[in-house]
């Protein structure tokens, strides 16, 4: 059972394939776990997921988890890929630093390059 995911660049190359990560249900049966914290609906400017969640683990542990990807620039028109240093910006990451705060772990979910970026090119 997965506590939380965050989003990869494969997702983001199609518009239907955001369209139907919403309108699917997909993000929905998450329940908060989807964690894009800078992934946004290009048309609303609102996040995909959401951008953390706390999550409860064995005896009593709370683990605040953030889910982001890297800096893409070749996402597709549906999406806005916010560069992870302006996302830290972003009022609700000092709502996550008060959870951090109170709990036993920070996790980062991060989906990033195996490579410098500029060394990959995705053919679309």
């Amino acid at each position: 059972m997965f506590r939380a995911l965050t989003c990869g660049n494969h997702e983001l190359y199609q518009n239907t394939t955001i369209t139907n990560l919403v309108t699917s249900g997909f993000v929905a049966h998450w329940g908060g776990k989807h964690l894009t914290a800078n992934i946004h609906n290009a048309s609303t400017g609102a996040l995909i997921g959401r951008p953390y969640t706390v999550v409860k683990g064995a005896h009593g542990r709370r683990l605040v988890v953030l889910g982001f990807l890297y800096n893409m620039h070749d996402a597709c028109e549906a999406v806005t890929v916010e560069r992870v240093e302006d996302a830290l910006l972003q009022p609700w990451f000092e709502s996550a630093m008060a959870h951090a705060a109170e709990a036993d772990a920070m996790v980062v979910l991060a989906h990033g390059f195996s490579r410098s970026p500029g060394q990959y090119h995705h053919p679309v």
